[in-house]
């Protein structure tokens, strides 16, 4: 079973795909889903969308998509710098063009749910979370400047010089009340400045480690769901809380996607501080962010609070 659905509050630049295919390798049946998180200059980001949907077999099939998609970016910038007129405006077209690629980007997440396995590929900071027989399996760890290990692939490279640019964020406290705290974005050799310390586009800048993950179960035994979706649901919501815990395991993508919306849209409770004891202040979002989820759950998954 599969479920899912798109609702472009802000940027309009996440992208979805979900459906079934065959394994030309081993002849299976998989279901698939894979949620791309735009981010920075439109341009950018319509290519990465184009090139999902026009080398989505390609894509699928790879043991590397991130390359398959890196390489389209820069045949389709080639194309884009060829189709300029060649005027007395030419050139500073070509260069406006140029910037506008390298300042787009995306995270990728890629999952296939085969009749014994979950296959998991991540990019960036978009989440993948996977049941089995209600309990947590996997979550994939995010591709950030919290991340140590990424903080220190990124320190070592020699060819760019990488700082982080101290920002705020709001975390949750419970699905009612958020909290300000301080968070980093980072600063790529001076004119590069975007969250992810891996992410899609940007001429290769940030280069890539990406996250692989396969969790095998017994098909005749075990109920698996997999919840993967943009940070315009995981922003707004929160696992470690029962209720959105119980909410994580009963519903399907298209009802995460409105709860993700409602959340937006609410009217939330905001402390100054974890340490705050003064009563907390009602607060609003002015800005929302685009919210992708996908559901793919096993033919036995049971619902308990839901109709499926």
């Amino acid at each position: 079973m599969i479920h899912s659905k798109v609702i472009q509050l802000c940027k309009k630049q996440d992208e979805l795909l979900q459906g079934q295919a065959i394994d030309t390798k081993t002849g299976e049946t998989y279901s698939y889903g894979i949620i791309a998180d735009g981010h920075g200059q439109n341009r950018g980001v319509q290519d990465i969308r184009t090139i999902l949907q026009t080398h989505l077999a390609t894509i699928l099939e790879a043991e590397d998509p991130h390359i398959i998609i890196q390489d389209q970016l820069v045949v389709l910038k080639q194309q884009h710098l060829a189709n300029v007129n060649p005027t007395l405006f030419g050139f500073s077209t070509k260069t406006r063009i140029t910037f506008q690629l390298s300042q787009s980007g995306s995270t990728f997440i890629r999952v296939k749910v085969y009749a014994n396995r979950v296959e998991c590929f991540s990019i960036g900071d978009s989440e993948v979370y996977v049941l089995k027989n209600g309990s947590i399996a996997y979550h994939n760890p995010l591709h950030n400047w919290e991340n140590e290990d990424e903080k220190t692939r990124l320190l070592n490279r020699p060819d760019i010089s990488v700082s982080a640019k101290p920002t705020y964020r709001y975390d949750l406290i419970n699905p009612n009340t958020i909290v300000y705290v301080p968070s980093s974005q980072i600063l790529y050799t001076h004119n590069h400045l975007f969250v992810p310390s891996q992410a899609l586009g940007h001429d290769g800048i940030t280069e890539f480690a990406p996250e692989r993950y396969t969790i095998y179960y017994d098909d005749s035994v075990d109920q698996i769901k997999v919840i993967m979706a943009s940070d315009g649901l995981w922003d707004v919501f929160m696992p470690s809380h029962p209720d959105d815990y119980a909410c994580l395991q009963n519903l399907n993508g298209e009802q995460l996607a409105d709860l993700a919306e409602l959340r937006w849209k609410q009217t939330w409770n905001m402390l100054k501080s974890f340490d705050d004891t003064d009563p907390p202040q009602s607060a609003s979002f002015e800005v929302y962010d685009d919210v992708s989820v996908i559901t793919i759950c096993s033919s036995n998954y049971s619902y308990n609070q839901m109709d499926n």
